[in-house]
């Protein structure tokens, strides 16, 4: 519970309170704190970092372990491409 002031009196209310218990002012929506939304920004945020994340490191695991992909390509049909992208070795 946060304490906000009312634009009126001046007094200390509760962020939750509706009307100044002092002055009978009505509280503005505005005027009381929402953290709701900002909690929910910082959550989508942080899901998408990690969605982002995995999909790097996705990408950079599951590549043409070190061969251009250009070059991948254009030699998949030969053994000696074969050999290299499969096995890791020369042939």
């Amino acid at each position: 519970m946060a304490l906000i002031r009312c634009k009126d009196c001046g007094h200390e209310i509760s962020d939750k309170a509706n009307v100044c218990p002092k002055c009978g002012n009505k509280i503005a929506a505005s005027s009381k704190k929402d953290n709701g939304s900002i909690k929910i920004i910082g959550a989508v945020l942080v899901v998408a970092l990690l969605i982002g994340g995995g999909i790097l490191f996705l990408n950079k695991r599951g590549g043409t372990n070190g061969v251009d992909a250009g070059t991948a390509n254009k030699t998949e049909n030969t053994s000696e491409a074969v050999c290299f992208t499969e096995a890791r070795l020369f042939c």
